[in-house]
């Protein structure tokens, strides 16, 4: 009878097994000796809630882990919602470290464009070769910085921002100013409450970004800060919610919508519409606005405006889609009318 081999239990040095079968076997791996790697998806987009989850852990385990290794080297589509956020957590990020993002650049060349202008790799002037990137605009404002508290905002949109982003788009001009007014409005209302009750140390920024989605027939303006977000400022106005926790943020982001606030006595000193005026303003120009905040969303278009995430979104992103394609074909007609 053949008899089993019997396997050794003799003790082998941690040294022996380390470099055991480095000739051929497989031998002994150590894992701590791999750096920590955060993968980001190929296409970042905000609004599907499996992609923004994969997005928005990334960029929450990187905060939390500044020596890992970023990976974006399958990135090959930004949308501007995205590549927004990406600014903020570029500057969050070296505001806590003091030092770059480490980074596996993408393989594709225009991503690599996208992130050098987002900050994410070192800038430089190479996102210019590339002509739907050439509309991006990123404006960014400090809340620790007085002076963005009296700025004419709508007046800067109008005369330079909006103009710097649509100058490929000349016949998108014709209704910059009730676009500049939209923007402002929520402008001022992230100004005043994002960061109530932050303390000097911690991350006060907030963003004005736009661009052209890739493929399509629409132009962003997006609003970001990494805040508060609607339902913590909202509770606030004790007057008008009572005490209540149990609500979820979809409920808080719809009432906005409307035009309810979270400012104490907001009717009598004629505040609190901003949002509803600048809903209405947008649609007037058959566009949406699309509200982000906590696992919140708000459309204003379809049945069901205000819905639960699956995904939690620090702080709030407003989006407001314009329809280029629709606005041309309108004032060809317009014009082609006329004579």
């Amino acid at each position: 009878m053949r008899r089993k081999r019997q396997r050794s239990t003799k003790h082998r040095p941690l040294r022996y097994r380390k470099y055991k079968g480095c000739f051929g076997g497989k031998g002994f791996n150590d894992y701590s000796l791999v750096p920590y790697v955060i993968a980001f998806p190929r296409n970042l987009s905000i609004k599907d809630d499996k992609i923004a989850k994969r997005f928005l852990n990334a960029i929450n385990n990187s905060l939390e882990n500044p020596t890992a290794k970023v990976d974006f080297s399958k990135l090959n589509r930004v949308e501007i919602s995205c590549g927004i956020i990406l600014r903020a957590y570029a500057d969050e990020f070296h505001m806590r470290y003091k030092h770059p993002i480490d980074v596996i650049r993408p393989k594709d060349k225009k991503s690599v464009s996208v992130l050098k202008y987002l900050k994410i790799l070192t800038p430089d002037d190479s996102y210019k070769n590339y002509p739907d990137l050439e509309c991006w605009n990123i404006l960014d404002f400090d809340n620790l910085d007085e002076k963005n508290r009296n700025i004419s905002i709508s007046k800067q949109l109008k005369t330079e921002f909006i103009p710097a982003c649509w100058k490929n788009h000349p016949f998108a001009d014709h209704e910059s100013q009730i676009v500049a007014s939209a923007v402002a409005e929520i402008y001022f209302n992230c100004a005043e409450h994002a960061y109530v009750g932050y303390d000097n140390n911690q991350f006060q920024k907030w963003y004005i970004g736009a661009g052209e989605y890739p493929d399509s027939n629409l132009f962003a303006f997006c609003i970001f800060d990494r805040g508060q977000g609607f339902k913590k400022s909202m509770q606030q106005n004790v007057k008008v919610w009572g005490i209540i926790k149990n609500r979820k943020d979809s409920f808080y982001l719809s009432k906005a919508a409307l035009g309810r606030s979270g400012i104490d006595d907001a009717d009598a000193k004629g505040r609190g519409k901003g949002i509803s005026s600048s809903i209405k303003q947008i649609k007037s120009v058959n566009g949406d606005i699309v509200i982000m905040s906590g696992m919140g969303e708000y459309s204003s278009v379809g049945d069901s405006q205000s819905r639960d995430r699956k995904v939690y979104l620090k702080g709030s992103l407003i989006s407001f889609f314009v329809p280029i394609e629709h606005r041309k074909k309108k004032l060809e007609r317009g014009n082609k009318n006329g004579k």
